[in-house]
């Protein structure tokens, strides 16, 4: 959104000054715009006084919204291989065997990259396995755990799932 508004600012200056330089438009006494459809003095057609080719004048907003646009025109093998250049840079490396229990550590980022460190260790539950494989925990015992905290992950997120929809039926006024 912020980013159309800077784009929609930078172009507007441009295209009045088209638009006066076209004369398509001018202020009346009580303020208010009136549009005046003369030919331009710039196109080499012949036109009626008083209408304006469409594909004239878009032609000529779009040159005046973007006035880069004629000094760099590309072909579209140029336009291909480009955005194939960058892709190919900004593509990331392939997975290795230590990919998933790496960091990657940035100049000057240490601070960042152990606190992704830490998150992704407690996300994992890795402190909480260490510690169940410190002593010997039977096939029986384990297997009851794991489908408890399955069954309990499950019913959590069905609770959360039913709550949105009771929230969603009272934000209608039902």
């Amino acid at each position: 959104m912020a980013s159309s508004l800077a784009l929609r600012a930078r172009a507007l200056p441009p295209l009045r000054l088209l638009l006066n330089n076209l004369r398509l438009y001018s202020t009346s006494s009580s303020g208010g715009v009136s549009y005046n459809a003369l030919a331009s003095s710039r196109s080499s057609t012949a036109r009626v006084p008083g209408k304006a080719s469409a594909g004239a004048i878009s032609t000529e907003l779009i040159r005046a919204a973007m006035p880069h646009a004629s000094k760099t025109a590309k072909t579209p093998d140029q336009r291909w291989a480009e955005m194939s250049n960058q892709a190919v840079e900004q593509a990331a490396q392939p997975p290795t065997a230590y990919s998933g229990r790496s960091v990657l550590v940035q100049p000057g980022g240490f601070v960042n990259s152990y606190a992704n460190l830490r998150s992704t260790i407690a996300v994992n539950r890795v402190i909480f396995e260490l510690r169940l494989a410190q002593r010997h925990e039977k096939k029986g015992y384990k297997r009851r755990r794991l489908a408890s905290q399955r069954w309990r992950r499950v019913f959590a997120s069905e609770v959360r799932k039913k709550v949105q929809i009771v929230k969603a039926i009272l934000r209608r006024g039902g």
